[in-house]
């Protein structure tokens, strides 16, 4: 694990154990806070909002993300299920919604009714709807990206408000019939979502449901940017193998391969030779490497040219030392980055056969073979 993954699973490990304390702070809290209205509901009966719900599922999502980050710490290399990511995305959406509709919608309507907007952020509600949604938000955007979430899982962002909603909708329907078609007590339209039986039920739920995905997609657009940033990024491709691999890789540094597409044959050539002991100068290293572009150079009309010379392809270690890169003899820059040599081999073999040419291979400590 690099020290910028473990630095990221550190965040996340202290985000999730945070996240648990915050919601299961809270939660006792409700039994034993004293304003009542204001959307705050003392013990069980706070679990009619969604605030709370959103809450509670996201502190179940952080068990998981806790154990895993423990275990992923101890063992060196990320591992998280895709099943614990899903999870924890749906519940950020959850209280991501609940953080923007405190902050769009009832800030902006208790001013207009006179009401001061802390009264939002009071006792419970100062974590319901603030701080526990952005822990919770940044915690998992910047931290939480490994394994990839796809598009193809937004969908589950909206699955609680659509089963909140039926729960919402119909409860409040169901006491309307009793009241005889007259407008239910608060407390069966706590949040004001119908207004007042104003708005039909289809037109709470398809609002609810249209504003819920696209904060859903605000979020996996989020998760998206840091995912290229910390883990798609030319500039910070990590070189984590595996202790097995490393070693097949310290064994395969003392050979080089040379794989021509020119021959007649069409086949490739490999020539590999033991390196010998002791670091020789660069000056001779750059030597050789001139010489077998030269000899690369020859005329042959069936080979792409490059510069006037048939096209030579370097693999060596990356400038900055993590990865392997591709470059044409001549280039000043990398054609391309890749976490192994044998990606960068094979990516390679692909240009000469397409483009013609050959490749010459520089071992861990930039020795070219002859």
């Amino acid at each position: 694990m690099s020290k910028r993954s473990k630095v990221l699973n550190l965040i996340s490990l202290v985000s999730n154990a945070l996240i648990i304390l915050f919601v299961c702070g809270a939660f006792v809290w409700s039994f034993f806070q004293k304003a009542e209205g204001e959307l705050l509901s003392k013990g069980i009966t706070s679990l009619k909002y969604y605030t709370v719900l959103s809450n509670l599922l996201l502190g179940v999502s952080a068990i998981p993300m806790l154990i895993f980050s423990v275990q992923n710490a101890k063992k060196g290399e990320i591992k998280t299920p895709l099943w614990a990511i899903v999870l924890k995305f749906a519940a950020v959406v959850a209280t991501t919604i609940t953080f923007l509709t405190v902050v769009v919608v009832f800030i902006p309507l208790a001013i207009k009714e006179g009401h001061s907007w802390l009264s939002l952020f009071s006792e419970t509600n100062l974590f319901n709807h603030l701080i526990t949604p952005l822990v919770g938000l940044l915690g998992f955007c910047l931290c939480e990206i490994s394994p990839k979430l796809k598009f193809r899982h937004t969908p589950w962002g909206i699955v609680s408000v659509i089963l909140y909603e039926i729960f919402y909708t119909f409860n409040y329907y169901f006491h309307w019939v009793d009241s005889g078609g007259d407008n239910p007590d608060y407390l069966y339209d706590w949040y004001g979502f119908t207004n007042g039986g104003k708005n039909p039920v289809w037109l709470v739920i398809i609002t609810g449901v249209v504003a819920a995905y696209l904060i859903t997609l605000l979020v996996y657009l989020f998760n998206v940017v840091f995912q290229h940033v910390f883990h798609d990024s030319p500039n910070l491709v990590e070189a984590e193998k595996d202790d097995r691999y490393r070693s097949q890789e310290e064994t395969s540094s003392d050979k080089s391969e040379v794989f021509d597409e020119t021959s007649e044959s069409g086949e490739e050539e490999e020539i590999a030779e033991n390196e010998e002991s002791g670091d020789e100068e660069r000056e001779e290293k750059n030597e050789e490497e001139e010489k077998s572009d030269k000899k690369e150079s020859s005329p042959n009309p069936n080979v792409a040219r490059y510069n006037g010379g048939a096209r030579t392809y370097h693999i060596s270690k990356a400038s900055s030392g993590n990865g392997w890169q591709v470059r044409l003899a001549n280039g000043k820059k990398a054609i391309k980055i890749f976490k192994t040599q044998k990606e960068a081999i094979d990516y390679a073999k692909g240009l000469v056969k397409s483009q013609g040419g050959s490749i010459r291979i520089h071992s861990v400590k930039g020795k070219l073979r002859k």
